[in-house]
């Protein structure tokens, strides 16, 4: 397992990554980042769209083909990080920390759920979850973020006429 530090600067550096919280060398890879809706406020649940997945935050719920799958929370977690830092290259310890809240947590319950959500998208060529060796993991595929929030519903202008009373004043 990575250590914190210098030692994982040293890698992610060996790696071609400028920073340990992810490659930003990696985002002119010719691999698509996540796109973001311009009026979609930062930290707002989205529906991420990757080929024939689709993961709701809002819902907690992955989707593939249309059809809910039933996997547990670590796996969306990773992939919500994942998607997150899509195109970049995050740490195994970033991971780790972010996921598991604390480090002496191994490498095998990191890679059990990135086993688990692989199979459950059906990633068994590593193309769409990439194993970057001894530093962590890159989410490679073309992806597209949407608000999970439905939108408001415009209510109906009001009709007023003279003398009628104006109401919510």
């Amino acid at each position: 397992m990575l250590r914190g530090g210098a030692a994982n600067h040293a890698v992610l550096a060996r790696a071609g990554c400028g920073a340990a919280r992810g490659c930003k060398a990696d985002r002119g890879s010719g691999v698509p980042a996540h796109t973001r809706s311009a009026t979609e406020p930062a930290g707002e649940p989205g529906i991420w769209r990757f080929g024939e997945v689709e993961f709701d935050e809002l819902q907690w719920e992955l989707r593939v083909a249309g059809r809910a799958v039933d996997i547990e929370p670590r796996p969306l977690e990773v992939l919500q990080v994942l998607l997150n830092h899509a195109g970049e290259v995050v740490s195994k310890d970033e991971l780790i920390a972010q996921i598991y809240g604390h480090s002496h947590i191994g490498d095998g319950a990191l890679t059990t759920a990135i086993a688990r959500l692989r199979r459950e998208i059906g990633d068994r060529d590593w193309s769409i979850i990439m194993t970057v060796h001894r530093v962590g993991y890159r989410f490679a595929a073309a992806v597209e973020r949407r608000s999970a929030k439905p939108p408001l519903l415009a209510e109906p202008p009001t009709r007023l006429q003279p003398g009628d009373e104006v109401r919510a004043r």
